[in-house]
């Protein structure tokens, strides 16, 4: 009985622990992307090559963006999208929106 009051307690106090120095500012923050976001910045360099500085954003698939954002994306390079009549999730690996009754996934 008094080996898991223990232990209870030891894990209690590592939580108090680890609680106060990730508030007090005495641990490091990590100023860098992980791996995957990364590779996910990486892609955007590749996939907003071709798009102008001012629309290089992107809100989501279902989002009403201008059509000068459209535009700039399929409309422009039709070569570079595959189009889907259902929501691609989980065929699409990058970027896809919804335009005109369709998705647009872009394959680059």
């Amino acid at each position: 009985m008094q080996v898991s009051a223990i232990r209870r307690t030891v894990l209690g106090l590592g939580a108090v622990a680890v609680l106060a120095l990730s508030t007090s500012g005495l641990v490091g923050t990590v100023n860098h992307p992980a791996v995957a976001e990364a590779s996910v910045e990486a892609h955007h360099h590749a996939y907003w090559r071709h798009v102008p500085v001012a629309y290089r954003y992107f809100y989501g698939p279902r989002y009403a963006y201008s059509y000068e954002w459209y535009l700039a994306r399929h409309l422009s390079f039709p070569a570079l999208y595959r189009i889907y009549a259902e929501e691609p999730v989980g065929i699409c690996v990058t970027e896809y929106y919804f335009y005109g009754g369709s998705y647009y996934c872009y394959i680059g």
